[in-house]
């Protein structure tokens, strides 16, 4: 994307980590003084507040199925969203299902995003006839090594019970290889 305004924009990843307060001291004061200067990049960073805004509208009111990141979530628990967590290491599988009062459920996809460039979730619903859903793309904490998900309620909700096979994909230089898999059993609330 061209920036014709500024010769030396931020990166959205900057932009975005600076708006969530994950930046160290140095990058935070650095991300500050260029969009104090910068009319170009102060309005993309307001830009991001507006999306981000909206985004915690629908993660708060249980109407977004996405990828987000370790902070996110934990926002979200902390602001007294009820959900249900389920960490799972790779291979690891869990019982699952969704409360009455839950805005959402959170999956918590451990696994070693090292020398990733980027990652795809594949879902398969083994029901029949057999769904097949894939993100490209999607957000992951290469820090925390997690890929965060999170599914409405009002949408799990209506779901059969049903067993769910989870697989995060790996891209490096072309090659694509699996990282991790994961199953979930459903069970719809009664």
């Amino acid at each position: 994307m061209s920036h014709p305004d500024c010769s030396t924009p931020l990166s959205l990843e900057i932009l975005a980590g600076y708006l969530r307060g994950e930046l160290d001291e140095v990058h935070t004061n650095a991300t500050e003084e260029h969009y104090f200067a910068c009319a170009a990049c102060a309005q993309r960073l307001a830009g991001l507040q507006v999306l981000g805004a909206g985004v915690a509208e629908l993660l708060r009111s249980g109407r977004l199925a996405s990828a987000v990141s370790v902070p996110t979530i934990e926002r979200a628990a902390a602001e007294g969203l009820r959900m249900q967590v389920y960490r799972l290491a790779p291979g690891e599988s869990a019982q699952c299902s969704i409360a009455p009062g839950d805005a959402f459920n959170a999956l918590r996809l451990a696994a070693d995003f090292h020398d990733v460039e980027y990652v795809d979730l594949v879902t398969e619903a083994l029901t029949d006839p057999a769904q097949l859903d894939v993100m490209e793309d999607i957000v992951v904490d290469r820090q925390a090594g997690e890929a965060v998900l999170v599914y409405p309620g009002d949408f799990l909700r209506t779901l059969p019970k049903h067993t769910l096979r989870v697989e995060l994909r790996g891209h490096t230089r072309g090659q694509v290889r699996s990282l991790a898999r994961y199953t979930l059993f459903h069970t719809p609330t009664s």
